[in-house]
């Protein structure tokens, strides 16, 4: 199944950014042109590895220990590319950051 998002901009004489959608249970805003204009066509596969990264980033922190665990480690353990970590975090601290907050 795949989800269509637009580009959250409006245009016209109601210009401006459009509200955060939900989108299976997370809320997604977009800044106008920080992704281009195109739309983008995301499967549910994707929608949920923000998830698995966090879930496998804390399974590995508690066994390895955050100094100690990379975001090679993630990776690898998901079998993804550092870009696809990176489509979603900034760093290993942001997601020790939001682990820490949940």
């Amino acid at each position: 199944m795949n989800i269509l998002i637009a580009p959250m901009h409006r245009s016209g004489k109601n210009g401006g950014p459009a509200p955060a959608r939900n989108l299976c249970g997370s809320t997604f805003g977009v800044n106008p042109g920080e992704y281009g204009d195109s739309t983008r066509l995301l499967s549910l596969h994707d929608t949920s590895l923000p998830w698995e990264i966090l879930e496998t980033a804390h399974s590995l922190f508690q066994k390895k220990g955050f100094e100690r665990t990379s975001i090679a480690d993630i990776c690898s353990r998901l079998e993804i590319k550092p870009f696809e970590f990176y489509n979603h975090f900034d760093s290993l601290d942001e997601v020790l950051e939001i682990l820490w907050a949940r």
